[in-house]
């Protein structure tokens, strides 16, 4: 039996909580420390398997359990017990709230929806100006270091573990049974009162029975991947430069286990000498904030009764403990604190992966670096950069779709990818820099083309004109003449389609002649062959259809969504796939990316208008740019936004191994547009909603 002194509160609430159910088959939700503590202690109880968050762990096992899925958990168990920290309670609850067996919080409490709280956003109130306010007077300010003064790209601290685990392969031979994570956690559960980093590897080195070398890599390992996710909360780390700076005496209190080499090498890596004395952490000297012991010697050793103010995020390490020493708390959100309460909190409860984990990391660790974010009581989302709003909206959209793009062009056995003018005019730079990025060694190339001109070259016959001519256009017969043939001098009497054809039948095929050839030898340069696979936007596959009718090549089509019904006659007669909708719903009638695609399609432009001819060398004619080109600089901050964060997860999560999910980043993207995320109007004044094949006009999309 493993020594459970640190943990005896927790495994004798556990035992008064559910001795009555001993004799039941029980599964456990959580992974992590918590349910090691009660595998290994309560072994009189009759656990049958676990539940996770992340969707891609259900049949492993842990601990020797399996991981269940909600349906394994109704046919294998008489009741699930929620064990882990009672913040997430809430959120599992929803999860799982459907299943047909009894459902407990580790307290005891049969589990239940929460009466919402007011949707007031608490934290409305707080302010820079009103945090330097309150150390006014003071002589001592302390500051907590994760969540406050740094914080992690990544949703939970065991995301870290995750990419760790991932990462060992390439680092040593993992030679125990169990998983870097199970053992972690495991050793965890064993240990004492505080403890170290090295007591934490010394007892994984028990658990696993690896040797002292490899111990020492994997733990440089995760000190490794910690340092590469921690980002600067720079409001935050101002006010502690501004506090050395004017002469307070400043601490920096850590309820962790990291060497306190950890904490002055990243204060260096931001500029910032400071000495290791001041910073006092839990491990070392085993004492604990969440308990107060590690208070009570900060009073008794450092304060000495003089005004002392702590800044930290959790409620009671940060804010009750210190209280009842004397010390003056002001208590700052973490980002998850301000998604919670924000206008975008719904997304918190689509995340079931790693993958959409990291995504969602990275987007809070950009919108709430600054636990002053949001100062709106009704907690909206306020987007005021460009940049910000290609990295928080666009970003996760691009890199999913480039992801997505890779695994289906490989698996199709594509050797050349074709990105379509004009949408594929910022993909073909993305997928560019995305190759750079992964070490990906893939071809693409940027093809001139439009759906006016692929019809249009295509035209062979009076079937293919009037096809080409009876396209819905919203205009007079002479404007669609002057705009799809470049005639311009129609009769009076010429005011139908098949009048003017009929007056114009020798000069239209003239022209369209000359288009077609110009084009078709354009085409012949280009290199096409059946192993290149043209990439659009949506929605019908007319380019690829009549890309294929010029070259006879039947061209693979990669779609951000697409009609793949029955009712779509391309779709039954060339190869679609989309990445952006459920593989039911075949028009993609619930997707939020469709549901905006005027959006996504007004950034994804070119700075020239829609492409009317190219000749032999490449030179293109363009109808008249509009609003969408007049401000093209501003989709240029945009995408550099969207690059940014593909460049962000890259580095960051490149090598976890981790599958696109697009359905996901689908639902963000509708959360963020249905009222998630606001944007200021100087943000949105580039996006118009213009379409030269079909009329004259372009409005805004934001008015």
């Amino acid at each position: 039996m493993a020594s459970n002194g640190r943990y005896k509160s927790e495994i004798e609430q556990f035992e008064r909580a559910f001795s009555k159910f001993k004799s039941k088959r029980i599964v456990l939700y959580g992974i992590g420390r918590l349910t090691a503590t009660i595998l290994e202690s309560c072994t009189d109880f009759r656990f049958v398997g676990l539940m996770d968050r992340l969707q891609e762990n259900v049949g492993k096992h842990f601990f020797d359990l399996p991981v269940l899925s909600k349906s394994d958990a109704e046919k294998n168990a008489d009741l699930i017990i929620i064990n882990t920290m009672e913040t997430y309670w809430g959120i599992i609850y929803q999860r799982i709230k459907d299943v047909n067996i009894p459902v407990y919080f580790r307290n005891g409490e049969i589990a239940e929806e929460k009466e919402k709280k007011s949707s007031e956003n608490p934290y409305a109130s707080i302010s820079m100006e009103d945090l330097v306010g309150n150390l006014t007077g003071a002589d001592v300010v302390s500051f907590d270091f994760f969540d406050t003064l740094f914080m992690r790209r990544v949703c939970s601290p065991r995301d870290v573990f995750g990419i760790v685990e991932s990462r060992i392969a390439a680092k040593c031979r993992w030679k125990s049974t169990c998983r870097f994570t199970e053992a972690r956690a495991i050793a965890v559960s064993r240990l004492e009162g505080e403890y170290t980093f090295d007591e934490l590897y010394e007892e994984v080195g028990k658990i696993t029975g690896l040797d002292k070398h490899e111990i020492d890599t994997i733990k440089e390992l995760e000190l490794e991947v910690e340092s590469s996710l921690l980002v600067p909360r720079k409001d935050l780390l101002d006010i502690f430069i501004q506090a050395v700076g004017k002469g307070y005496d400043t601490y920096i209190v850590s309820d962790m286990y990291f060497p306190i080499s950890f904490y002055t090498d990243t204060l260096r890596k931001n500029g910032i000498e400071y000495p290791e004395e001041r910073i006092l952490v839990s491990g070392s000297l085993k004492k604990s904030k969440h308990n107060g012991s590690l208070w009570d010697y900060y009073s008794k050793k450092i304060t000495k009764e003089r005004k002392t103010v702590h800044i930290g995020d959790d409620r009671n390490s940060d804010s009750e403990q210190p209280g009842k020493f004397g010390i003056i708390p002001y208590l700052i959100p973490s980002a998850w604190n301000l998604l919670e309460v924000s206008s975008l909190g719904s997304i918190r409860d689509m995340a079931s992966g790693r993958y959409e984990e990291m995504l969602l990391g990275l987007v809070i660790s950009r919108l709430f670096n600054s636990p002053f974010s949001l100062p709106d009581k009704g907690g909206k989302v306020l987007v005021t950069s460009r940049k910000d709003m290609g990295y928080v909206l666009f970003g996760p959209v691009l890199l999913c779709f480039l992801q997505w793009l890779t695994e289906e062009t490989g698996k199709d056995g594509i050797r050349r990818i074709i990105f379509l003018s004009r949408d594929g005019f910022f993909l073909n730079r993305a997928f560019k820099e995305y190759c750079c990025l992964t070490g990906l060694d893939r071809d693409c190339s940027y093809l001139y083309t439009s759906r006016q001109l692929a019809m249009a070259a295509s035209v062979e016959n009076d079937s293919d004109l009037m096809e080409y001519l009876e396209m819905p256009y919203t205009g007079t017969v002479e404007e669609l003449f002057q705009d799809r043939l470049g005639i311009s001098d129609l009769s009076t009497g010429e005011n139908t389609i098949e009048r003017a054809v009929s007056g114009h039948r020798k000069e239209i095929y003239s022209i369209l002649s000359r288009l077609r050839d110009n084009y078709m030898q354009y085409l012949k340069k280009q290199r096409l062959d059946c192993s290149c696979g043209i990439v659009d936007l949506w929605f019908y596959g007319n380019s690829q259809k009549y890309l294929r009718k010029m070259t006879g090549i039947p061209f693979n089509g990669y779609y951000f969504n697409a009609d793949l019904s029955s009712g779509n006659p391309n779709a039954q007669t060339q190869m679609m796939k989309a990445c952006f909708q459920k593989s039911d719903d075949l028009k993609a009638e619930r997707s939020g990316i469709l549901r905006y695609s005027v959006c996504i399609e007004s950034l994804l432009t070119a700075p020239y208008g829609m492409i009317k001819g190219v000749d032999a060398e490449g030179a293109i004619a363009c109808a008249k740019g509009g609003m969408n080109q007049e401000l093209f600089q501003d989709k240029e901050e945009i995408f550099s936004g969207a690059s940014d964060f593909m460049k962000d997860f890259v580095m960051s999560f490149g090598q976890a191994g981790l599958k696109p999910d697009p359905l996901f980043v689908d639902s963000y993207f509708g959360a963020c547009m249905d009222g998630g995320i606001h944007f200021e109007t100087d943000v949105t004044r580039s996006f118009y909603n213009d379409n030269a094949m079909m009329n004259r006009l372009e409005s805004p999309l934001f008015a």
